[in-house]
């Protein structure tokens, strides 16, 4: 009994008590605590439990802490149950590789706790990254399920608003676009990819057919979707106004090859529905017009002056607008005139005709049946041609032309095989192999024809094929037949229709456009398509990489395979995507979102405002962010930028200590970091180069910083410093 005594007399001995305030090994226990332990070799031992017992426990007090044996870990209890303390945060140093401190095969989102499913409408604002299916979304979801499991392709990318990415490798960008079927693109306002590799670009266009691009509005679409049928269109300009009632394409291109223009079924290889007009000045109030209807079909003049149909510059009939009709003469003064030769056949026997004669010391054309065609002077037959083909002639053939000086007398005798008359203007006639090319002028339109040999050019109000080092103002359109190529628009002051600028197979239509890469397109103001296979629309857009797209104004796809669209800037990395204003993906498999950013890296992605990424694989959302080291990502505003190991990662060398995670705080005269996490697993709070596997710098209102300060949890669950042994 007296050892107890005597043992419990020392234990209070060792107890200071100060008001509600007791010391361990102190005399001067701190006021703000309640129980104040020192000891400069020993620790507190906390209660160790199993987890069978720990969660045994009835009514623990909030704030009780206990040691766990299985998981090794602390645990204490809050208003919400038993809580874990862990020095493990959302990322984890693995073997030399910082990630996420949950499964490698973990998906990523921002905005919602989980991925969206496939009962549930959302209306969300997010974005996040689909591990098993390699897909991307970005946007805002209103009331939709197009980004549940079983709306996400494989590889598939999707940004906006509702838009939808469900076939394999497709791409929807924009508000309301639905990429359904595999390697389908959808851009723009309630645009549809329904057909494989199809493309639908502009508001509310459907690309239904297989390999089938659609821009404009509301189009006719329809076909095969997984078949190439060459009934199916190719190309698609909508022109609609409503989605149900009122379809319909400005320009349609069958896969057969046959365009048609006001019709989407073209049955030839260029079809017009509808009136075709052409003019020759910019005013357009003279111009003539073709077309049919009520089973009838029209040639139709407006303004002053007469209708001409014209071989080499030489009427051959002649419309005035008093309504005489003229062969052979520009004035005629009758109803109809004619200089030269008339066949009128008699009602009671079409086999028999007459033909008709100009009197007045002229010769005439006498009537005939089932023998010869005589050509008669005063009854005696100068010139006979047999019911057989003979033509006999009292003399040799000469022709006379009332509009020049020369008579034009044929040659005695035959030519070659094959070969035809052919004149120099001087009146030399002569015999000449048919390779010739001429000129067919109808009102005030040229079409320019080949003869039998390669040159099948063909070209609509232009007066003559463009050729080098000449520059043209016109207007009209054209078929380059030795490249297969197709021109139609404006060339204002402009030499970009010659051959040089003509790719094999490739469509210009625009002003001043330039398709030089063979089977690109250019489209729009200015537009230049210079590389194989590709694609540019807009104004002043450039697709220079092959198989690159370039869309919007002053945008330019440099690279490989590269996509512009936007307001100013490039795509010069190869498989680059370039979007917004003023933004470059400068590296290969880079994108650039928003404004002013730039991706230089290889495989690097920023998105935000005047932010830039030079390491590869590194990413920056934000504003005025800078990723300066190897797989590095920012977030926030104008962060410090550590590091200059833009390509490697190794441990062996100091960009270890460059930074794997940075948030930014500064602005832009003043850089800063609110946490750092290197890759060496450090991580800094207040500090950019932490040095210690967790490093805080604060201001204390309590004085300077205490070394011997620990961190420990109140009553509350919080997390608080105080000063220990």
């Amino acid at each position: 009994m007296k050892s107890i005594y005597i043992t419990l007399i020392l234990l209070l001995l060792s107890i200071n008590s100060n008001a509600q305030n007791i010391g361990i090994n102190t005399p001067t226990p701190h006021t703000s605590a309640a129980l104040d332990i020192e000891s400069i070799n020993k620790g507190i031992l906390i209660p160790r439990l199993k987890e069978a017992k720990r969660l045994s426990m009835l009514n623990p007090a909030v704030g009780l802490l206990v040691f766990e044996i299985e998981s090794e870990a602390f645990w204490y209890y809050s208003a919400q149950g038993w809580v874990k303390l862990s020095s493990v945060g959302a990322f984890e140093n693995y073997n030399g590789v910082v990630r996420n401190s949950g499964s490698v095969d973990d998906d990523f989102v921002f905005g919602m706790d989980s991925l969206p499913n496939n009962t549930t409408k959302y209306t969300e604002n997010l974005f996040f990254f689909d591990e098993e299916k390699g897909a991307f979304r970005a946007g805002r979801l209103n009331n939709s399920k197009n980004w549940a499991a079983d709306s996400i392709g494989y590889n598939s990318f999707a940004v906006g608003y509702n838009s939808k990415a469900r076939g394999q490798s497709s791409v929807s960008i924009g508000y309301d676009n639905k990429a359904h079927a595999p390697y389908g693109i959808a851009i723009g306002f309630g645009n549809e990819a329904e057909g494989d590799f199809s493309t639908a670009l502009g508001f509310g266009t459907d690309a239904e057919s297989y390999a089938g691009v659609t821009i404009g509005r509301i189009n006719v679409g329809g076909g095969d979707k997984e078949n190439w049928v060459l009934t199916d269109p190719v190309f698609e300009v909508g022109i609609g106004t409503h989605s149900v009632t009122d379809r319909r394409n400005a320009m349609t291109i069958l896969k057969n090859g046959k365009t048609g223009i006001g019709t989407a079924t073209p049955d030839t290889n260029f079809t017009v529905v509808g009136v075709s007009r052409a003019a020759l000045d910019e005013s357009e109030t003279d111009y003539i017009e073709m077309s049919h209807g009520g089973n009838n079909a029209f040639i139709n003049k407006a303004g002053a002056g007469n209708i001409d149909i014209r071989h080499e510059d030489s009427n051959i009939m002649t419309l005035t607008s008093g309504k005489d009709v003229g062969i052979g003469t520009n004035s005629p003064d009758t109803k109809f005139s004619v200089i030269g030769k008339v066949r009128g056949a008699f009602e009671s026997n079409e086999n028999e005709y007459t033909e008709i004669y100009h009197g007045g010391g002229n010769g005439y054309i006498n009537t005939t049946g089932d023998g010869n065609l005589d050509f008669r002077h005063d009854n005696d037959t100068k010139m006979s041609l047999t019911d057989v083909g003979d033509l006999l002639l009292d003399g040799q053939l000469t022709l006379g032309n009332a509009n020049a000086s020369q008579d034009y007398t044929f040659p005695g005798l035959d030519g070659n095989s094959a070969q035809i008359l052919n004149t120099d203007g001087n009146g030399n006639v002569s015999w000449v192999n048919d390779d010739h090319h001429g000129s067919y002028y109808y009102g005030n339109s040229t079409i320019i024809l080949g003869g039998n040999n390669t040159a099948d050019d063909f070209a609509f109000s232009l007066d003559e094929i463009p050729i080098p080092n000449t520059s043209y103002s016109d207007e009209g359109f054209m078929f380059r037949g030795s490249r297969s190529s197709f021109r139609t628009g404006i060339l204002d002051n402009s030499n970009n229709w010659q051959k040089s600028e003509s790719g094999i197979a490739s469509f210009g239509a625009g002003r001043n456009v330039i398709a030089s890469g063979d089977y690109s397109a250019a489209f729009g103001n200015l537009t230049e398509a210079n590389a194989t296979n590709s694609f540019a629309a807009g104004e002043n857009t450039n697709a220079t990489g092959v198989k690159s797209a370039s869309f919007g104004n002053n945008t330019t796809a440099s690279g490989e395979n590269a996509f512009a669209i936007g307001w100013t800037g490039n795509a010069t990395g190869k498989t680059a995507l370039k979007t917004g204003w003023n933004t470059f993906a400068n590296g290969e498999n880079s994108a650039t979102f928003n404004q002013g950013t730039t991706a230089n890296g290889l495989g690097s992605f920023v998105a935000g405002l005047l932010s830039t990424t030079h390491g590869n694989f590194s990413t920056a959302f934000g504003t005025g962010l800078q990723t300066n080291s190897y797989g590095t990502f920012a977030i926030g505003r104008y962060n410090e930028g550590i590091g200059s190991d833009l390509i490697t990662w190794d441990e062996s060398l100091t960009s270890i200590d460059e930074p794997v995670f940075e948030v930014g705080i500064g602005t832009l005269s003043t850089p800063k970091n609110a946490m750092t996490i290197t890759k060496a697993g450090t991580v800094g709070v207040g500090t950019s180069s932490p040095t210690a596997l967790f490093e805080i710098e604060f201001n204390d209102p309590n004085g300077p910083y205490d070394p011997n300060r620990a961190m420990y949890v109140e009553s509350g669950g919080n997390a608080a410093f105080g000063i220990g042994g």
